[in-house]
């Protein structure tokens, strides 16, 4: 339970300190989008899930969550999730890639490099 706490409170102060770097006001108002697998390979994304809605619900961010498999298909779809998030105004990214090889190659991140990225959880490819 502690490394729950842990974990949840080093998120909040990155989100946070990349939140006073900023120029805004009030920070908590600008979007802030969250991309995870779904918990059909890893049951441990579930738990991440709830575990970031509650904070950022608890420190009132503006976040969408965006779920995908982890299939090759998924990877697909987290791209144009990525796509769709900074279309609708995203300032934070909290990412868990299924594959950052394809959101590396999308460059979406590298055309809009005002957008804060956070990576949640370090993936490691099957050997």
């Amino acid at each position: 339970m502690k490394m729950k706490s842990l974990k949840v409170l080093l998120f909040t102060a990155i989100i946070l300190l990349a939140a006073a770097c900023e120029p805004y006001p009030d920070v908590r108002s600008q979007k802030v989008a969250v991309l995870l697998p779904d918990a059909s390979v890893v049951d441990r994304w579930a738990a991440d899930r709830q575990n970031l809605e509650t904070v950022m619900d608890q420190y009132g961010f503006n976040a969408t969550f965006y779920i995908a498999p982890e299939t090759a298909e998924g990877a697909a779809q987290q791209v144009e999730q990525l796509r769709d998030a900074i279309k609708n105004g995203a300032k934070y990214v909290v990412l868990t890639a299924i594959d950052y090889k394809k959101i590396n190659e999308s460059g979406l991140l590298a055309m809009n490099p005002d957008i804060k990225v956070v990576c949640h959880d370090h993936r490691q490819e099957p050997e």
